[in-house]
């Protein structure tokens, strides 16, 4: 991600999960910082969601 100050490319200085509480989704989120203007910019990318196959044990 480009500062949007001074466009040199900005280092990624924290990645983790985070959640909504009330709908129980799940975000990728990663936060920015360019150390020459002191700028952070965060993002959260929705995690795609992955369906469990139904495991029927063998009897």
């Amino acid at each position: 991600m480009k500062c949007p100050v001074c466009q040199q490319e900005m280092s990624v200085w924290k990645v983790d999960t985070s959640h909504n509480s009330k709908t129980g989704k799940q975000y990728d989120r990663m936060l920015y910082h360019c150390a020459q203007d002191d700028t952070w910019a965060k993002t959260e990318i929705p995690k795609s969601s992955k369906t469990i196959p139904n495991v029927v044990a063998a009897q």
